[in-house]
């Protein structure tokens, strides 16, 4: 059974400062970002669940309507355009022989340049990372929440690597601060290269049992009072001695590393 209704029209679930025809958008992406058919798929399925939430952000250039972003949306507008996409019951996506889509004028919002450079450049912000996600703040950040369409959010998680620094021949003359002595590392053993911070006094720099690592794991999750803030325990390297604070939530994602 469908669960879409027969109508097939665009709800629009957001605002914006105008309201534009999204034929008359003109893509600016170029080849920037690369999308194939189950990209698009993932962007009509969840403009059928949710209706069209975020407005475009657009450049104009005289009478010309210039998308900044939203090309995704663009390319899933024009096929609902063409073909009766619907949603079974358990919201697969499918085409059937009913009527293709209506798209009614969407929400957008005018992006100032003051010409095509400028504009591309502020595409190019508005495609930039500015932070962080890990698994384990994502984790923390989707707790609790019931219903999470998973399959309709792509997410790239980023890892951490932490190696000791380069020593260059002009530190030769100046001495190295004694680097500290921890659990599982003896006084003078050399650590090079990538190594994983010692979450002391529960993860040893060697080999490390389950147990072990279900202990840290309990141990920075009861640390968190504030679920959602980011919370921080200082490390220290055994390589240079350097101290460094890493967010608990990275520290778990270490920690799920480890298990790997």
């Amino acid at each position: 059974m469908n669960t879409v209704t027969q109508e097939r029209t665009i709800r629009v679930t957001g605002t914006g400062t105008i309201l534009v025809d999204c034929r008359k958008i003109r893509p600016m992406q170029g080849s920037l970002k690369v999308r194939e058919k189950p990209d698009i798929d993932k962007i009509i399925k969840s403009i059928i669940l949710h209706g069209f939430s975020f407005p475009f952000f657009i450049w104009k250039e005289g009478d010309k309507n210039h998308a900044l972003d939203g090309h995704g949306r663009l390319k899933a507008l024009a096929e609902m355009r063409k073909a009766g996409y619907c949603l079974d019951e358990d919201n697969t996506l499918f085409v059937d022989d009913g009527p293709p889509w209506t798209i009614p004028p969407l929400p957008a919002v005018y992006i100032e340049a003051a010409n095509m450079d400028e504009a591309k450049e502020k595409l190019l912000k508005l495609n930039s990372r500015y932070g962080a996600i890990t698994e384990a703040s994502f984790r923390l950040f989707t707790e609790g929440l019931k219903g999470l369409d998973l399959g309709g959010i792509n997410i790239g998680f980023d890892k951490i690597e932490i190696k000791a620094p380069s020593i260059g021949s002009n530190t030769a003359t100046a001495p190295l601060p004694a680097a500290p002595v921890m659990p599982g590392v003896e006084a003078g053993e050399e650590n090079a290269g990538t190594f994983q911070p010692n979450l002391e006094p529960d993860i040893k720099t060697g080999e490390v049992s389950e147990k072990e690592l279900d202990k840290a794991d309990e141990k920075l999750e009861t640390a968190m009072l504030h679920k959602g803030e980011v919370q921080t325990i200082e490390l220290a390297c055994p390589a240079c001695g350097e101290t460094f604070s890493i967010s608990v939530a990275d520290a778990l994602n270490l920690i799920e590393e480890a298990r790997k």
